[in-house]
């Protein structure tokens, strides 16, 4: 990837600033000059299974210390502890009585020696433990007169992670404020404030599921805007959070913008994530990548691309021609096609909400539906916002513009609807958004309002929407045509944070001004079923997302499965499809299964979506008020909940999703969580019910009333063709991927009533064909 001359000349312009510009600490935005901040988990764990406290890390990055005048000259960390209840901070941790094997045991994530990269070796700094101090470092000394020591930083990168020990953390509370001051010579020196809340009970799991983040950049994500953390600091904050997993979708537009060249940037990204997962099968880091490309009315939009399922290291660069200010040239459809070679697939990214609009300084755009069935551009939707995703003067980015061959073009698998999870802001201190120590006149963290831009909630509502839509058309496709594969929509949930432990700042412009929220690491997941566990290295993870097998959280969970009665078992998961027959309607519930805990509140709504062709049902279920619940809901009663004429014919096909709100009260704390209560959610792909016909007519040119029985069908089908005597027919039987199974040649007059031996066939749906000089029909069956 070429820059621009006006790309050079703003990065040129960003040198020269550097000389004036004071040390920075915005963390996730890029300033003119280097940044020296700190970060920690927002959540974690307080103690093991066992009872034993957990330590507690704190990641400090030093970025972009490289440039003319930017070296920092770091002399100590110190980090301090408080109740977040308490107005102020004790005096700094020490180590003096800890062996310097035990001290030095506490470091961990450290940069090494990286000339591509320009890493600066952690270790070469020589920290040592202090009387008065937390981490001193002595790898340079002033010189004659002075008597302090430092290390000066002066490359690219320069990082490592603290893990406070148990020890330390003994007597706090459950919340936890920590204060980390960066001494630097011949410079002010910063602070860095960060609130932690422990929580004594694990986020939520269900046996079998994983939760991860779909959207995260990582160190390899450096532009003029922001920067990301690296990668082995972002597992050790994501593994305290509760995650399992992480996609890397890391600015395709970024390669360039360190190393030598993006190719090789990009291969060693993927020898990184190889050796972190080598080192650690609890978690999985799968490389994905954002790219940016432009929509159908040439306004750029970004896309997650993932690799295949069988080889998750094998996806190609998908490079995009542009670079960070000037847009690409390349469309949608050219990142699509990169990916079939190694069978890659993709989700839109932020593609839908008015809020998740790219900055039209950039010429930002979304994801467009194009279709008259949707409301048009500028359509206030109460609950959801004007909609800018409908442009009906430019074709679909997503739908598939030969229908024959499905509703979604070739390698798309669905939209990441669900994107930052930012429910709180201010404008105020950057780097210490909670106001730790309740200081006058700075305004902390406050709720934004329930129909705010910025709003995650607000936002995902249009996701909830053109999701729904997309997959009422897809009915319409399968309905039409029972061979069509590809007719579902998926959504998933990622948080597009930029390292982002704690709190986020990415909206600042060259460290200048912006706000701040409270987006981080896991503050939503993505949780993917993968009964037989994650795979290697993520193989599983990578199935379940390109096929929908997942639900999206910012907590709570709530799954929805199939059941027949007097069964234990789960029958169908999110993204999965079946079909009925009318005695199966009537002996077969829905399973609808939650899971809260104290720090997300009780489960308060229950909510099922059901949708055919024509509309969309919501249907309430009573909450029962507990942490863990299991519900049954009839399959024939969602019938009941079908108004406006609306009805299932043999054949057709409808969907079901599950939707879970929990209530978590604060105001007992409410000067501490900085809000009186939140609601959190669940939400689940959908499962697809179609409903089977018990006798089948063959639609011909005579009208004729041809019927198979029995149908469903354990071996012999019969296919009754008494009303064509006297010719000869071509029977055939083909699955649902088109290939044909059976065939056979009859005479209708010497055999009335044809039986084939299907036997053999295994379970599924499969359609029958009957030709002949005058008749020529279709007809579908069971086989169990």
């Amino acid at each position: 990837m070429t820059k621009t001359f006006s790309a050079y000349i703003f990065s040129l312009l960003s040198v020269v600033a550097t000389v004036s510009a004071q040390t920075g600490q915005t963390k996730q935005a890029d300033m003119n000059g280097k940044e020296v901040c700190a970060d920690a988990p927002w959540r974690m764990l307080i103690a093991d299974t066992a009872g034993v406290l957990n330590g507690l890390p704190v990641t400090i990055f030093i970025d972009d210390a490289d440039l003319f005048g930017a070296n920092a000259e770091l002399v100590s960390v110190n980090i301090s502890l408080k109740n977040a209840s308490d107005n102020s901070f004790g005096n700094a941790l020490t180590f003096n009585n800890y062996t310097d094997s035990a001290f030095l045991a506490l470091f961990s994530d450290k940069s090494i020696t990286d000339n591509q990269l320009d890493c600066q070796s952690f270790d070469a700094s020589l920290p040592v433990k202090d009387a008065a101090k937390t981490i001193v470092f002595t790898s340079n000394n002033c010189g004659w007169p002075f008597t302090c020591t430092y290390v000066d930083v002066t490359h690219k990168f320069w990082y490592f992670t603290f893990t406070i020990p148990p020890d330390k953390l003994s007597g706090f509370s459950d919340i936890i404020d920590i204060q980390v001051d960066f001494e630097l010579r011949w410079e002010p020196d910063n602070t860095t404030r960060l609130r932690v809340f422990r929580s004594g009970n694990d986020i939520p799991r269900f046996a079998g599921w994983y939760r991860g983040d779909t959207h995260f950049h990582s160190m390899y994500t450096q532009n003029q805007i922001e920067f990301g953390l690296p990668l082995n600091a972002s597992r050790t904050a994501a593994k305290k959070v509760g995650l399992d997993w992480i996609t890397v979708t890391d600015h395709s537009t970024d390669y360039d913008n360190y190393g030598s060249d993006m190719q090789t940037n990009w291969a060693k990204q993927g020898y990184e994530i190889l050796d972190l997962n080598s080192q650690d099968s609890d978690f999985v880091f799968i490389r994905g990548l954002e790219s940016s490309q432009l929509n159908s009315d040439g306004q750029l939009v970004h896309m997650l691309n993932y690799p295949s399922a069988n080889n998750p290291y094998m996806m190609n660069f998908v490079a995009d021609g542009g670079g960070d200010i000037v847009t690409t040239h390349d469309i949608i459809e050219d990142f699509l096609l990169a990916l079939a070679p190694t069978g890659g697939f993709a989700y839109a990214a932020h593609p839908y909400a008015e809020g998740d609009k790219l900055s039209s300084a950039g010429n930002g755009g979304l994801w467009n539906v194009s279709d008259t069935g949707f409301f048009v551009n500028g359509t206030v939707v109460p609950g959801v916002g004007t909609i800018s995703c409908n442009d009906l003067a430019t074709s679909s980015d997503m739908f598939n513009p030969n229908p024959a061959n499905g509703l979604l073009r070739h390698n798309f698998a669905g939209g990441e609807i669900w994107n930052c999870g930012t429910s709180m802001e201010t404008t105020d201190d950057y780097s210490d958004p909670w106001n730790v120590t309740n200081d006058n006149g700075i305004t902390p963290l406050a709720p934004l309002a329930n129909d705010h831009t910025d709003n995650h909630l607000y936002r995902l509502q249009t996701g909830l929407k053109v999701s729904d839509f997309m997959n009422r058309r897809g009915l319409t496709m399968k309905n039409n045509n029972p061979l069509s594969n590809n007719y579902k929509f998926f959504m998933s949930a990622g948080t597009d944070a930029h390292g982002s432990f704690n709190y986020s700042n990415t909206s600042f412009l060259l460290g200048i001004t912006g706000h701040i929220d409270d987006n981080a690491i896991g503050k939503l997941s993505t949780v993917a079923y993968c009964p037989d566990g994650m795979g290697h290295y993520g193989n599983h993870i990578l199935k379940a997302l390109k096929n929908g097998n997942t639900i999206m959280s910012d907590g709570p969970l709530a799954t929805i499965s199939l059941r027949f009665n007097n069964d234990t078992v789960d029958r169908l998961f999110p993204g999965r499809d079946t079909s009925l027959s009318e005695s199966d309607f009537t002996h077969c519930t829905l399973h609808i299964k939650t899971l809260s805990n104290p720090e997300f509140g009780i489960p308060d709504t229950i909510t099922l979506v059901l949708a055919t062709e024509s509309f969309v049902y919501s249907i309430k279920i009573p909450a029962s008020g507990n942490y863990a619940g299991d519900y049954y809901y009839p399959v024939d009663s969602l019938f009941h909940a079908m108004t406006n004429g609306d009805s299932l014919s043999a054949g057709e096909y409808f969907f079901v999703r599950t939707e879970l709100q929990t209530y978590k009260d604060y105001s007992s704390q409410e000067s501490l969580y900085r809000r009186p209560f939140k609601y959190f959610h669940s939400f689940t792909n959908p499962i697809w019910i179609g409903k089977k016909e018990l006798i089948t007519s063959l639609q011909t040119n005579r009208q004729t009333a041809l019927q198979i029985y029995p149908n469903p069908v354990h071996n012999i089908v019969n296919l009754d063709c008494s009303l064509i005597p006297g010719e000869s027919i071509i029977l055939d039987v083909y699955d649902m991927n088109g290939r044909t199974v059976f065939e056979r040649t009859a005479s209708a007059a010497a055999q009335p009533t044809i039986s084939l031996d299907v036997s053999g066939l295994p379970a599924g749906l499969y359609m029958i064909r009957v030709k002949s000089e005058t008749t020529t029909g279709t007809a579908r069956f069971i086989k169990q």
